[in-house]
């Protein structure tokens, strides 16, 4: 083969990967979330951007509107066509109905259309985590996420204290807003 086509090979799987379902590659080697390899004292993170979106439910918001709440918020990163946030869908509903008095959990999407946002939320009966869709990716670049499903915990005032690759521990997340 020719260096040419290794190099068009090597640029195109490492595009492929920045984009893939499950593809993000800052978590810890030993497979437990960056919480759980925190597990002192939250850290401080990166801020909800202030990026126009579209509430799924209807009209548009910043993402940075999210912070000053009376709970921390769990922002659930999800792309229609990933097959683990498919499977983790159900729990995410679970999670955030359980949970509502002690965490507001946002599903913030992107990657696929709109359409495709809109069925995925239907299909899956996501009714207690407020559905957002990020057309432009603008949100998640300035957050760091380059697969999904991830998770990042906010305090009230909008700072991300954790993040998870991958589904996110329900008990951790639980554990980190506890100490915010």
């Amino acid at each position: 083969m020719s260096r040419r086509f290794i190099a068009l090979l090597i640029t195109a799987v490492a595009a492929l990967a920045l984009t893939a379902c499950g593809s993000q590659t800052d978590s810890p080697s030993d497979g437990t979330s960056t919480a759980a390899a925190n597990a002192g004292a939250p850290q401080k993170g990166p801020p909800l951007p202030d990026v126009n979106v579209l509430d799924l439910a209807g009209g548009e918001l910043s993402v940075a509107d999210l912070a000053g709440g009376d709970r921390p918020v769990l922002v659930w990163f999800w792309a229609p066509h990933c097959p683990y946030c498919n499977a983790e869908a159900k729990n995410v509903e679970a999670f955030a109905k359980e949970h509502r008095d002690t965490v507001e959990v946002v599903g913030l999407g992107t990657q696929d259309s709109v359409q495709e946002a809109q069925e995925f939320v239907r299909e899956h009966g996501l009714k207690t985590p407020r559905m957002l869709y990020d057309p432009s990716f603008a949100s998640w670049q300035q957050l760091g996420i380059r697969g999904q499903p991830a998770a990042i915990l906010f305090d009230r005032d909008g700072v991300g204290r954790s993040i998870w690759f991958g589904p996110f521990d329900h008990q951790e997340v639980l554990d980190v807003a506890g100490r915010l």
